[in-house]
This record gives C-alpha cells, structure tokens and sequence, in this order.
C-alpha cells in the first residue's frame, strides 16, 4: 500500500476516533447531568411529598394522590427518554468504532479493536442497566410508600415499567439493532492507482453469523462508468468469515483505460438460495494513466 493511502486511511481513523471520542462525552454528560437530575429530583420527592396531605384532610390545601402519581409518572418518563437518549448516542458510538476497527486492519493497529473486546468481555455495559432499573425502582417505590390506598395505581406504574424496559432491551437497544444488521462492511485501501498496482478489498463480517461463501460464487466486481465489467471475482474455493472477521482481496489492476471504476458487491452473500444482488459503492476507483 502507498504512503498516499497510508495518509488518507489514517486520516479517515483520526475522524473516526474524533467522532467516537465526541459522542463519548456526550454520553459522559448526559449521564452526569441527567443521573444527577434524576437523583435530585427522587430525593426532592422522598422528602416533600409525604408532608403534602391530600386536599381536603383536614382543611389542607395539599396535592391530591392523582397528582402525586402523575409526578412519579413523569419522574418515569424523564428515566425513559434519558435512557433512550443515551442508546441514541450509543448507535453513534458503535458506528465509528466499526469503521475505526476496518481502518486498523488495513493499518494494523488494533486500538479500537482491544477498546471493543475488553467492553464485550468485561460486560461494561451492565452497571448502566442497573442504575437505570435502580431509579426506575426508586419510583416504583416511593410510588407504594406514597399512595398506600391505591397499591394498584403503583402495580400499574411497576407493570408498565417492566414492559417498557423488555421492550427496550429486548428489540430497541442498539446491541439488538445491530445485531440485526443483515451483514457486511466493504473497504479499499486506496483509490487512486495505476496499471500492475494493487488494490485491497476487504470485506467485514458485521452479523452475529457466520458468512458462508461457495466455490463459484461471485462476491464482487468492478465496473466501467458505461457498465461493462472490467473484473469478475470468482470465488476458487469455499469461503467462511466468523462474526467480526474479515476477509481481503488483493485486486491487480489490468491493462485498462484511465478513467473512475466502480464496484459493486453482493448484498446476499450469506444466503446460498437467494438471488445475487449488486450494489454500488459509494466509493469509487480511479485509474490514472501510466506515468512515462
């Protein structure tokens, strides 16, 4: 690989780090204020909220118990958006670090990669679903301490916050988008070069399976700008890429005109019975004419 693209992926690592590193203090801030907030708010209502007698006892103009529910509901509700923010952010965070590990491979660094690894093997991300259960359940209990003659408002409060949190984690957290992504991530090393030169192509296995390719099969090809082929890759073997792997092509470059080549890949490269289906990529290959 040339200095040039050298240069230009470590370029495009360094963004991807700054991005990662942004969305990051994002998230530290949104934890910060917001836990604090929250915390402050649970406290506030502890303390004040059993002194408020319901209007009428006594002759008290107070807060009746609808209105005390209705502040722990929306106590709930800011733990829900908080929390749906801060998965948000997450989907970011994951996106830059999936093009910063493509980028090291082709680099051979392995940061984001040993970030990434530690993150899975430690299981970092647990002590954030037990603050959130803990306020949700601050809540839930000062909502029973509360309102004594309503336990069913609080059963209520307590159900539906169990039903949103499975339906979070279970279908809307960005661990389970993601692994719903249908597969792969398509890089070359460089962009510019010319006749005998190389071009790496590689091909990232994104899903939680295993990409399984057959003898024959035709993962990629390149274009010309009028369409016609230029190249057809065509697999000699069988080919099986594991969860995160990745799999390279070195693509000499022919005897070819100068000119912008496209590439197409295969979006159905883990399904044997489904029709092939190319797409382009947004990035393209430009051949220069040989220097003299």
């Amino acid at each position: 690989m040339s200095s040039n693209g050298d240069n230009r992926l470590l370029e495009e690592w360094k963004q991807a780090r700054d991005v990662l590193k942004t969305f990051d203090d994002r998230i530290h801030d949104l934890r910060k204020y917001g836990f604090t907030f929250i915390t402050a708010l649970i406290t506030v209502q502890g303390f004040l909220l059993p002194w408020v007698p319901p209007s009428g006892q006594q002759g008290a103009i107070g807060i009746p118990d609808p209105a005390k529910f209705g502040v722990l509901i929306a106590t709930t509700l800011l733990i829900i958006v908080l929390r749906w923010f801060d998965g948000n952010y997450q989907g970011f965070l994951y996106g830059a670090a999936t093009r910063a590990k493509v980028i090291e491979r082709f680099l051979n660094l392995e940061l984001t990669d040993e970030i990434s690894v530690r993150y899975e093997i430690e299981k970092l991300g647990r002590p954030k679903i037990i603050l959130y259960a803990g306020f949700e359940g601050a809540v839930i209990g000062l909502a029973f301490a509360l309102l004594p003659e309503h336990i069913d408002w609080s059963i209520y409060l307590l159900i539906g916050s169990i039903v949103e949190s499975l339906i979070y984690y279970f279908r809307f957290s960005p661990e389970k988008l993601r692994g719903k992504f249908p597969g792969t991530d398509w890089a070359m090393d460089r962009l510019q070069c010319s006749t005998g030169q190389q071009v790496r192509i590689m091909m990232t296995n994104l899903s939680k399976q295993d990409i399984c390719l057959n003898k024959n099969d035709i993962p990629w090809v390149i274009k010309n700008k009028n369409g016609q082929q230029v190249h057809t890759e065509v697999l000699a073997e069988n080919l099986e890429i594991r969860p995160g792997f990745s799999y390279v092509w070195d693509w000499k470059i022919p005897q070819i005109d100068p000119g912008i080549y496209r590439m197409f890949v295969n979006v159905n490269v883990n399904s044997i019975e489904a029709k092939k289906e190319y797409r382009e990529l947004a990035r393209k290959v430009q051949i220069k004419p040989e220097q003299s």
